[in-house]
């Protein structure tokens, strides 16, 4: 990631959320740790701590993502990449139900 700092930006915008409280406390903590450099994304995805809190979010997002139609589908994706290039405008910017922003 520090070779691509867009991702990188959009990766700490989503982290910042996180911290905030957007998916509940216990991601929020686990942001927090990410922010003050105490963790890292890879011992995060090595560790089992938060596993139960990514699957339930998985889930969540996969629910909602199924009952989208092709073109909300073609939308979101196009957004996620234009955010990714810095380039999305402010609605594609929102992401599914419960997700603060």
């Amino acid at each position: 990631m520090a070779g691509n700092p867009r991702r990188a930006r959009a990766i700490r915008n989503v982290v910042e959320k996180l911290s905030a409280g957007a998916a509940g406390p216990v991601m929020a903590e686990m942001a927090n740790e990410l922010l003050a450099g105490r963790t890292s994304l890879r011992e995060i995805g090595r560790g089992s701590v938060y596993a139960g809190q990514f699957t339930e979010a998985r889930d969540k997002f996969q629910a909602w993502s199924s009952k989208l139609t092709p073109e909300e589908r073609d939308k979101l994706i196009a957004g996620t990449e234009a955010v990714v290039a810095d380039q999305a405008p402010p609605t594609a910017r929102r992401g599914p139900p419960g997700w603060s922003t």
